[in-house]
């Protein structure tokens, strides 16, 4: 009834990375934004983005595998 190019297990995997390379770039981004913010001195975005940051980089770490 499936083809051979519809395999589930495999497409699961694929896209539990992709997510997980996802979750990477936007905490890279909070990170930057944390760092930006300290430098201006805007401690309340210092913080919000701090902990964004590092909740997104634990969704990247569980998706691409590392944790």
């Amino acid at each position: 009834m499936y083809s051979a190019v519809y395999d589930p297990p495999m497409r699961a995997g694929l896209q539990r990375r992709a997510l997980g390379a996802l979750f990477l770039v936007i905490a890279l981004a909070m990170a930057g934004i944390a760092v930006a913010s300290a430098l201006h001195g805007r401690w309340v975005i210092v913080f919000a983005a701090g902990v964004l940051a590092v909740w997104l980089g634990s969704l990247a770490a569980r998706g691409l595998g590392l944790r």
